[in-house]
């Protein structure tokens, strides 16, 4: 069985109703609303994770700054403790007069090589201030022999950083001891160190020659010492 279609048979199809195309708008504005709504929703949200993330790297990168200063002042620490270790101090005060003698001392970063009996050893490099005045001074600690003597003096070298080789006059213990010498010249002596970083003395030993001994001398605390501070340097 044959059916006839008129012409434009295919738009003969029946329209939708009105009411098919009110459900239809109904659907849209309760579907699409909602979709609307999530939309702008993750959109914040988006915004949101994006300026948590600036926040996040901009605290990562104040924490990595408080690191670096933490750990470039922990290493200024260290380097100043290292060269206020430089010196060790002392002071002893007098029973009967309650007046205070006061020193600091330097130990060689080398050591003089004497004969038998005497040891190899680092030497010391003292400054000294007290009632009866100042003292500068090179000891053997474990014992040796300068080639001085009370009497006739000897000539020690010194030289403070880059500056000119200075010849000093030296004597030895006025006890007749011969493993200290004391140099002239305290006052200008001090005044060097106080601002000197290396130092080199030069004396002769009892059958061991002339040998150098080498100090790291920065760091100075006169005060420590009994002396008056430094002076600050002029601009």
């Amino acid at each position: 069985m044959t059916t006839n279609l008129s012409e434009g048979g295919a738009a003969a199809a029946k329209k939708p109703s009105k009411f098919k195309i009110a459900l239809i708008i109904l659907g849209a504005v309760f579907i699409g609303g909602p979709l609307v709504v999530v939309l702008s929703n993750l959109d914040a949200i988006g915004e949101g994770a994006k300026r948590g993330a600036t926040l996040a790297a901009a605290q990562n990168a104040a924490g990595a700054n408080a690191a670096k200063e933490a750990e470039s002042k922990a290493e200024a620490d260290a380097a100043a403790k290292a060269i206020a270790a430089n010196w060790d101090y002392g002071e002893k005060t007098d029973a009967m007069s309650n007046s205070v003698t006061r020193w600091g001392c330097l130990t060689s970063t080398n050591e003089v090589k004497l004969d038998f009996p005497y040891k190899n050893q680092a030497t010391r490099l003292c400054v000294r201030h007290g009632p009866k005045g100042s003292d500068v001074y090179v000891k053997l600690p474990e014992g040796g022999q300068f080639n001085c003597s009370i009497i006739d003096g000897c000539r020690i070298r010194i030289k403070f950083d880059d500056g000119a080789i200075q010849s000093v006059n030296a004597v030895t213990g006025s006890d007749g001891s011969n493993d200290i010498v004391f140099l002239r010249g305290e006052t200008k002596l001090v005044a060097a160190l106080k601002t000197a970083k290396a130092v080199i003395v030069e004396a002769e030993f009892f059958q061991a020659g002339v040998q150098q001994m080498t100090f790291n001398a920065e760091g100075f605390d006169a005060p420590k010492a009994g002396f008056a501070a430094a002076e600050p340097k002029k601009k």
